[in-house]
This record gives structure tokens, sequence and C-alpha cells, in this order.
């Protein structure tokens, strides 16, 4: 049967989702525990605690009373951005996309689809139109 308690509480460390008794066990926040009342809390210290016991006997705080004694203040330490490299890809390795490349060869296809699609213009041989689409896509790339 699921009970509610009122004890005096040891904080042997933090957890993310609330903290370790001295005795080992975890105890978690209850949704209504306060920020305020959770920022209070630090490793070392002792609070009379209300906490409600489930029936699997898991642990959950409802209220933070007084403190009883004092612990250990948190240590301030400066955090520092390390960079560290990063594993080479095989795109870096290979030199990379080349973009303009890329872009040509998609213009040069859409030219041809626009060159056979058009039935104003006689390409019953294809390879007499590629050379004029080479110079189309010199001319939309700024070649000369």
């Amino acid at each position: 049967m699921a009970t509610t308690v009122t004890q005096v509480v040891t904080i042997k460390g933090l957890t993310r989702y609330g903290f370790q008794m001295a005795d080992g066990r975890f105890c978690n926040w209850s949704k209504g525990t306060k920020q305020e009342d959770k920022d209070k809390v630090v490793p070392g210290a002792a609070f009379e605690m209300e906490l409600y016991v489930s029936d699997k006997g898991a642990h959950y705080v409802n209220s933070i009373g007084k403190q009883v004694s004092a612990g250990e203040a948190p240590p301030v330490t400066e955090t520092k951005m390390v960079h560290t490299k990063t594993a080479v890809t095989n795109a870096v390795v290979s030199g990379g996309r080349d973009f303009d490349k890329e872009a040509r060869g998609k213009t040069r296809c859409a030219l041809l689809q626009g060159f056979l699609a058009n039935p104003s213009l006689d390409l019953s041989n294809v390879k007499e139109a590629l050379p004029m689409i080479d110079l189309l896509v010199g001319y939309v790339f700024g070649d000369k």
C-alpha cells in the first residue's frame, strides 16, 4: 500500500530526475515539487522531506522542509570549449563535390530535352545538336 512519510533524508548525490539517498536508494522528484526547493538540495546536506513511497518501493519527494544539516556546495568550475578533430569523411578525401560540374551537367540535360521536344528544330541526328548544346552551356555559364 502506498504511503506518505516525513523523514530526514541525507543526500549522497544528484541525478537527472532526483537524487540518491545516503543509504543508496534513489528518490525522484514528484510533479508538484517546486524548482526553488530542488535548487536547495546539494550533496551531503540533510533535509526533512515528505516522501511518497509507492507500492513497489519507489520514493518520490512531495515537499522539502527545513534543512537539518548543511552539505558541501557544488564546486564552481569554469568550462572551456575544446575543439577536437572530427573523422575525415570520404567526400573530404576525394575532394568533395564539384558544384560547377553538376550545374553544367544539369543545364546540358535541360537544353537537350528542350531541343528534342521542340518540333520546329530538325534533330534527326543528335550528334549534330551536341556541339550546339555545348556552345549554349558555355554561354549560360559565361564562357566565351
